[in-house]
């Protein structure tokens, strides 16, 4: 009986071992895991040479499909105008599509189109190449399909701006729809998802000139070409612009567009609240309001200034902005087509006929001047009440028979178009 104690013992010992070692089998210690050594980025762009020493001789727009290029403007991330051969186009950059900078402006749209602008504004020299044979156009028929080439300062390698933008993640990389760099291409653009650069950071990385808030951002010639939409929808928006002229509650302001060389104007108003010195002329701000109709024109209101630089408020960007006058003639006065409604203009020499002084209501003191421009049309320009610098009120014998050169805004008034004086100081007399 003993024995077969001994003998269970025994057992029970050598089954206990067998456990153990099994457990010890199946919950082994972790084995520590290696930090991954990070891998260094490649600059795919000094590996990527122009391989052409490009002369005067070269053609854009021939065989040679290369040519020494000058910039004309920027327009936006992946389109510039240049004049090559002597000629001038649109260039819409092969193999990127960056982020829209102008319209409804996109995350990170502003700040590719600040990075190319300031790649090609400085370079030393720009080279534009096609993708094999003359220059093509793309799918609008008038911008021509171009790699950019840019060489930062003399005796420095040539850098192609189109990968740099993908590289930089400012643009996912297009490389399927190109030939002569298309494997260049596609590894920037895995580079730049693997690292996570901006485009590509899947909303970690905040783009500093991207507007988060509810407003839609977007630019005077959007609002103007969209307005019926915007006003229906009770849309809010918030755009760049530039002050031009101020007179009483409304602010007059514009804005230029690149891509249709084109300046295009609106009007705020502020109301009686709203007092800022920040909707000074020549003040370059960020506007926050609502797209509203005022006879039968657009202008935008509800904008604040609550003295702090909050998203929703009126937002100082520059001072001593350039403000754009555009001269013009009689012709082009009586003809302008309705986006040129409130734009700042310059008429000249414009002999004055017949003055008109409103003598009742809010407007008692105004003035209506028929005049004839040197092509021979007859012209109206309306004015407010016109101080002089001892507040004294101007009368019609300081305009009747005299010959004048204005500064002021198109407006519409029985379908006619027609200029608005806004300060004695837009008026100079001809001798």
């Amino acid at each position: 009986m003993k024995n077969i104690r001994k003998i269970l013992l025994v057992l029970c010992f050598v089954l206990c071992l067998g456990i153990f070692a099994s457990c010890k089998e199946e919950n082994p210690e972790p084995t520590p895991t290696p930090t991954p050594t990070p891998t260094e980025s490649i600059d795919y762009v000094a590996q990527t040479k122009l391989s052409v020493d490009v002369t005067a001789a070269h053609s854009f727009f021939g065989q040679d499909g290369i040519a020494i290029a000058t910039l004309v403007r920027c327009v936006d991330g992946d389109t510039a105008v240049f004049i090559a051969n002597d000629q001038e186009f649109t260039a819409r950059f092969l193999g990127v599509d960056t982020p829209e900078s102008t319209g409804q402006v996109e995350e990170w749209g502003k700040t590719a189109s600040k990075f190319t602008a300031s790649k090609l504004l400085t370079a030393n020299a720009i080279v534009v190449q096609t993708d094999g044979g003359p220059a093509q156009v793309d799918s609008t028929g008038n911008r021509y399909l171009t790699y950019v080439w840019y060489q930062p300062e003399a005796g420095a390698a040539f850098r192609l701006l189109n990968l740099e933008l993908v590289q930089e993640g400012l643009s996912y990389g297009k490389y399927s729809t190109i030939v002569l760099y298309s494997s260049q291409f596609e590894a920037a653009n895995s580079q730049a998802v693997i690292e996570g650069h901006k485009v590509f950071s899947k909303g970690k990385e905040k783009d500093p000139n991207y507007y988060y808030g509810k407003a839609q951002e977007t630019t005077i010639k959007y609002i103007i070409e969209n307005q019926k939409e915007l006003i229906e929808g009770g849309v809010a928006v918030k755009f760049d612009c530039t002050v031009t002229k101020v007179e009483g509650l409304y602010v007059y302001v514009q804005d230029y567009d690149a891509e249709d060389n084109k300046v295009y104007s609106l009007m705020l108003y502020k109301g009686y609240n709203l007092n800022t010195a920040k909707l000074e002329p020549g003040n370059r701000v960020s506007i926050y309001g609502n797209v509203q109709e005022y006879n039968n024109q657009v202008q935008i209101s509800n904008m604040q200034d609550i003295g702090v630089q909050t998203l929703k408020n009126i937002q100082l960007l520059e001072k001593n902005y350039e403000i754009i006058t555009t001269t013009i003639t009689g012709e082009q006065l009586l003809n302008a087509s309705d986006d040129t409604e409130r734009l700042l203009v310059k008429l000249e020499k414009v002999k004055v006929t017949k003055v008109y002084t409103t003598t009742s209501g809010s407007s008692a003191g105004a003035m209506t001047i028929t005049g004839v421009t040197p092509d021979g049309k007859t012209v109206t320009l309306r004015t407010v009440i016109l101080r002089l610098e001892n507040y004294d009120i101007v009368t019609e014998d300081y305009f009747l028979d005299k010959t004048i050169t204005v500064v002021g805004l198109i407006e519409t008034y029985n379908n006619t178009k027609q200029i608005k004086i806004v300060s004695i100081n837009d008026v100079t007399f001809i001798e």
